[in-house]
């Protein structure tokens, strides 16, 4: 083929990272069916799209491994190109980005569910105390209304906009939501109606693909079914069609049916319109559904064809509408949700079953209708939920054993919390600030324990060493959930099932949380025996319970000194088993004997603990923090903030939510800290100290030109309230802060987790938009990118602190879309503005860590500039110069000691705001940046010809 080749657009906004974008034109959906081809390869590694772009052709875009979406130029030879495309060896196939439509007939009058009896339920929906997995069934349609009454707690986070590009799936077409409904549709809450899948735990997945018209591309469905494949989903079904067969859209169905998921289709509702073939439902080993009316009569329009599997209520389907309503359906597109919410029910009960194998037992039960078997117009007949009971149900299994984990548990009124007796201790002591260490291992799967006793609002570490393929999920996120470095969180009172699994290690954890109370608890754990009996449930009592209650959970809540017994029974069976619980204590200690001495400090101090043992990251210390105004406790004191050093692992930081309160205070690190190995302080250790108020220091106004045609503006007092604000023509239309009680409302997302963030916000921005632009985003791990009320908000993450987010950048969509160049052309002013305020954002770091400022060294400023104008100059990127000389002997080179420095060097970012975001993910840089042992500080940033920046920081310690 003939290539010629043509420019490309490339540039870059202030939230993104400053690589791995791409640039492409935003495809017109009208007239798609010509104008937009898919293009599938048989080397994954070869791309036309590498090669010089081809005449004619518009934008190329990648959207599945080996498949490319090509869109048209009006003018181009489409014939000729796509034909010479056939002829290239490299090409799989070449074929048109098909138009699909939703599967559905309205018809309002019909106001009741009569299908859920026609199916016969009640005794799949009686065995869900059997369910061994919840279930998530991807629903790739026209979306879901988030916010309807009977869909509340069955929408699976992490949904995608796979038309729009975007995070939101909220439906504008009604028949997503109608879809979501007939699956899963709350059971049992007084509300509406009920989803065929009852009781289960089933959630479902909103992959939105169609436009409010209902039409949709066999492209975006590919995107949607390889991220459900990557979401790991159970069931998927696809309520929508039309009748031509894509080779690419087949190859993704059999990619998740091969990667275990069942795929559910409609057959179609052109029965009336010629009967064509309908596809995704006709490829091979989709379960592809038919409709019946309330006689077991085809639907009119349902289609028919020798691939029909089975068929469902189709006509007069009472389901979920938008707005919170609800309204009658007709069309495959409900009965095709019905047969996924049974296979939803098949792999809640055998999470081991295959796609086939499901797909065998659904048709093999089914009640045959027409012909004698397998027929066109039925398939293998009418789903039955009675049958599919029969077909999984084993022999009742009765109990035989129940046992405790403790014969004895003493609790103590004088202990919030009751701990196991350990022989081994960790020290604490008070010291200065000191050099952190961080040590680097291989690391395997370890776990702590088989079951863990927690109060809401506590984090304990379970699994060290993850691997890189496992999975971990939680049964009951309202009670516990676990992120991705092995850390459960408490999140309210109950029991939950946390299971690790990856290739080859398989771990549960039984998890119980109490109310946080100041009443010492504790919780007993039952083995109930088999693992495989049908009713495991138990009930729990107190012998004396104004000494110690219990309760349905097992956990246990100390009330006054004495004893009791507590006796766990089960429900089938009456077996018991018994343990003593032991209340002491319950004095109050009046004297405050205090650990170190008193300590007269400012309003605004950060108390250092370094510990003889590491303590675990990550994990919230609050709980075993005493802080009273009172030397008996009694003037309890929470305004305050506890959290372990990211730079050092045996150091915890203990501040005051805004400031200390002038007076004095009684510290108390209670002997229940644990350190990374779940081993308690020997001992209680104290501590007095005096609060006097210094003045306020006087605030003073910077100015600081950006990257934009706006400044930033900077009122500094100190750098515990740090922001900036980007302020054009008096308005502020940017800002940045890394203080979690800023007044821009999204700082109160400083702390969460990237994870926590995806859960509120969805999944980040793929790309934005400037004239008619499309600029793919990269780097959202660290920095994921929304567009929330009209502004560009990039969460900025700290991946040395468990992920979670360090600051947050917001620019208006207006500032951004004027941006129209990669990097700023230079001028002095703007480079030495740009020195100062990465000179700031390394002191608020410092501040923040509880560590002393660094002051501006005039020599180290003169060095540093010298080496970065040397690299732009000279366009290289090194720690030593062209003419050998390495960081400490330029330092001697200007008179200073070359054994007192350090250095950090960095190029290419667009400011100093992501410069420095940059440089404190990176484990070296930030050990500068944060060391304690230095004191000055001088930075120096040039440009290369081409408006690169070079960047170096130079650190001294002055003694």
């Amino acid at each position: 083929m003939k290539f010629i080749n043509r420019p490309i657009i490339a540039f870059v906004f202030i939230l993104l990272t400053v690589c791995g974008f791409s640039s492409i034109e935003v495809r017109a959906q009208s007239g798609a069916a010509t104008t937009e081809w898919l293009i599938e390869y048989g080397d994954v590694q070869h791309s036309l799209a590498e090669e010089p772009s081809v005449e004619g052709v518009e934008t190329i875009e990648q959207i599945a491994p080996k498949v490319e979406l090509w869109s048209f130029a009006e003018d181009a030879d489409i014939e000729q190109i796509t034909q010479q495309l056939r002829e290239d060896s490299t090409v799989l196939s070449v074929e048109p980005n098909y138009e699909r439509h939703l599967h559905a007939e309205s018809d309002p009058f019909v106001e009741k569910q009569w299908w859920i009896p026609h199916l016969q339920p009640e005794t799949l929906w009686s065995s869900v105390k059997r369910q061994k997995k919840a279930i998530v069934v991807a629903v790739i349609d026209s979306g879901i209304s988030s916010t309807h009454e009977d869909l509340q707690g069955r929408i699976q986070s992490g949904g995608y906009n796979f038309y729009g590009n975007n995070t939101n799936v909220e439906d504008m077409n009604g028949h997503g939501t109608g879809v979501a409904g007939v699956i899963a549709a709350t059971y049992g809450n007084g509300k509406g109606i009920t989803g065929v899948a009852g009781p289960y735990h089933i959630k479902v997945l909103p992959l939105k693909v169609s436009h409010i018209t209902g039409t949709s591309y066999v492209s975006d469905s590919i995107k949607a079914i390889d991220y459900a494949i990557e979401k790991k989903v159970d069931v998927i079904n696809m309520s929508l069609g039309s009748a031509e067969r894509s080779t690419t859209e087949n190859a993704a169905v059999q990619r998740a049916i091969r990667a275990g998921i069942v795929v559910v289709a409609s057959a179609g509702n052109e029965a009336l319109k010629g009967n064509p073939i309908s596809y995704p439902a006709s490829y091979e080993n989709v379960i592809s559904v038919g409709a019946i009316d309330i006689e077991n009569r085809r639907s009119s329009f349902s289609n028919y064809n020798s691939s029909v599997s089975l068929v469902a209520p189709g006509t007069g389907i009472y389901t979920t509408g938008v707005a919170n309503s609800y309204k009658s359906v007709n069309g495959t597109s409900f009965s095709s949700p019905i047969v996924a919410g049974a296979a939803a029910m098949i792999k809640s009960l055998q999470p081991d079953a295959t796609p086939k194998q499901i797909k065998n037992i659904l048709e093999d039960t089914a009640v045959d209708l027409g012909e004698p078997g397998k027929d066109p117009h039925f398939g293998a007949g009418l789903l039955n939920l009675e049958r599919v009971y029969a077909a999984l149900a084993v022999p009742e299994v009765k109990v035989q054993t129940v046992e405790l984990d403790k014969a004895s548990v003493t609790l103590d009124m004088n202990v919030r919390t009751s701990y196991s007796n350990e022989e081994k201790t960790i020290e604490a002591k008070r010291v200065h600030a000191q050099a952190a260490m961080v040590y680097e291992e291989e690391l395997l799967p370890e776990f702590a324990m088989d079951h863990m006793f927690m109060q809401v609002g506590q984090s304990k570490q379970w699994a060290t060493g993850i691997e890189s393929n496992a999975s971990i999920m939680s049964s009951n996120r309202q009670v516990a959930t676990v992120d991705e470095y092995g850390i459960v969180h408490a999140t309210g009172w109950g029991s939950a099932t946390i299971r690790y699994e990856s290739k080859y290690t398989v771990k549960e954890l039984r998890v119980k949380v109490g109310w946080d109370t100041d009443r010492p608890m504790t919780a007993l754990f039952e083995n109930v025996l088999p693992i495989d009996a049908v009713d495991r449930s138990v009930t729990w009592t107190s012998s004396n319970p104004e000494v110690a209650e219990v309760d349905k959970y097992g956990i246990i809540t100390g009330k006054k000194t004495g004893g009791t017994i507590i006796t766990v029974r089960t429900n089938d069976g009456g077996l018991t088993a018994d343990a003593k619980v032991t209340v002491v204590g319950g004095q109050t200690q009046v004297e405050f004997v205090g650990d170190f001495p008193a300590m007269t400090v400012n309003q605004h101090k950060v108390f250092t603990i370094h510990f003889n043992q590491k303590i675990q990251v990550g994990r919230d210390y609050s709980k075993d923090i005493f802080l009273s105004r009172s030397p008996d406790g009694s003037e309890q004191v929470n305004t305050f903030l506890v959290f372990s050093n990211p730079n050092s692992s045996n150091q915890l930081l203990i501040m005051p939510e805004t400031e200390w309160k002038e007076g004095t205070y009684y510290l108390t690190i209670t002997k229940n800290l644990q350190n990374d190995r779940f081993v308690s302080l020997k001992k209680d250790v104290r501590m007095k100290f005096d609060v006097v108020i210094e003045d306020e220091p006087v605030a003073q106004k910077y100015v600081f030109e950006s990257n934009y045609d706006f400044d930033w503006e900077y009122i500094k007092r100190d750098y515990r309230e740090f922001q900036l604000n980007g302020v054009k023509n008096g308005k502020i239309v940017a800002g940045y802060t890394t203080n979690v009680n800023n007044n821009f409302r999204f700082a109160g997302n400083i702390g969460d987790t990237r994870n926590e963030i995806i859960r509120k916000y969805g999944q980040p921005l793929t790309y934005i938009m400037k004239d008619r632009t499309k600029y793919n985003i990269s780097g959202q791990d660290l920095k994921p990118t929304y567009m929330i009320d009209g502004k560009y908000v990039t969460f900025l993450i700290d991946q040395h602190n468990q992920n979670r987010v360090r600051s947050i950048l917001w620019i208006d969509q207006a500032t951004e879309e004027r941006a129209k160049y990669w990097y700023k052309t230079p001028n002095e002013r703007y480079k030495q503005h740009s020195e100062q305020l990465m000179h700031e954002l390394v002191n608020q770091a410092r501040h923040a860590a509880g560590l002393p400022i660094l002051n501006e060294n005039k020599l180290l400023t003169t060095a540093a500039r010298m080496h970065s104008e040397d690299m732009a100059r000279n366009n290289y990127f090194s720690h030593t110069n062209l003419r050998g000389e390495s960081a400490s002997q330029r330092v001697e080179n200007i008179g200073l000691r070359p054994n007192a420095t350090g250095e950090n060097i960095a190029q290419g970012y667009l400011n100093s705001i992501l410069a420095h975001e940059g440089l404190m993910n990176s484990l070296g840089h930030r050990n500068n940046i944060l060391s304690p042992e230095y004191s000055q500080l001088g930075i120096g940033i040039a440009f290369n010809s081409e408006s690169k920046p070079y960047i170096t920081q130079k650190f001294y310690i002055y003694k």
